[in-house]
């Protein structure tokens, strides 16, 4: 069971999520959990996300049926 979980909102934002990806596995903490939560990104932001949870079991990505991200926050806080 993860310490931490780290809930990730996300909406068309590629240009960004690798940074901010790479920047939450930096952490010196290795027992966390990466819930990223997708509000259906057009950009490329979903494929990206699903790289990532292919190379690390720590990152599961969830697909949200809202455009909302304090739906998508509440959805992560659920499954945290």
């Amino acid at each position: 069971m993860a310490k931490v979980s780290v809930i990730m909102p996300s909406l068309n934002v590629a240009p960004y999520i690798r940074e901010c990806m790479e920047s939450v596995l930096a952490q010196t903490m290795s027992n966390i959990e990466i819930l990223c939560i997708d509000a259906g990104s057009t950009d490329g932001t979903w494929e990206i996300l699903l790289e990532y949870a292919r190379r690390d079991r720590r990152i599961s990505v969830i697909h949200s049926d809202r455009k909302s991200y304090g739906y998508q926050v509440n959805q992560g806080i659920k499954m945290a």
